[in-house]
């Protein structure tokens, strides 16, 4: 886990009595990613601490109001609604359906070559970038 996660776990340990630092570090690391910025999840993780409704760091990572503190504006952006499903959320489960007539992508047959090659050079992208950051 990084430094990052290490320093804010034993913050939040501190702040809200009861946590220990290895739950912490662990809800922190599992929610890392619904933050926009090393502050946004700093801030989430002082809300969190804050929160008395809770009793174990568990929740972390889950949607809450520690992720919606105004500070934390690009954390959990709102869901928008499918156009042609209102009811709904993007990505539609029902477009597809409608597009290919299926409802497992197992059934929507074989892949063509160009999307075979399209799926591999955006693999190749992710891997790229990923081994770029030093992510295994």
């Amino acid at each position: 886990m990084s430094d990052l996660v290490q320093h804010l776990a034993h913050v939040m340990a501190d702040l809200h009595p009861g946590f220990d630092v290895g739950g912490c570090a662990a809800k922190i690391h599992e929610g890392r990613h619904l933050a926009g910025s090393p502050a946004e999840l700093a801030y989430a993780v002082i809300a969190y601490a804050m929160r008395s409704d809770v009793k174990t760091p568990a929740l972390f990572a889950t949607d809450g109001s520690h992720w919606h503190t105004g500070r934390t504006p690009n954390a959990r952006p709102p869901k928008s609604k499918c156009a042609d499903h209102p009811d709904e959320y993007v990505p539609c489960r029902m477009c597809p359906v409608e597009k290919y007539g299926a409802t497992d992508v197992d059934t929507l047959g074989p892949l063509s070559a160009e999307q075979i090659e399209i799926n591999a050079r955006g693999a190749a992208a992710v891997r790229a970038a990923l081994a770029e950051r030093g992510t295994p």
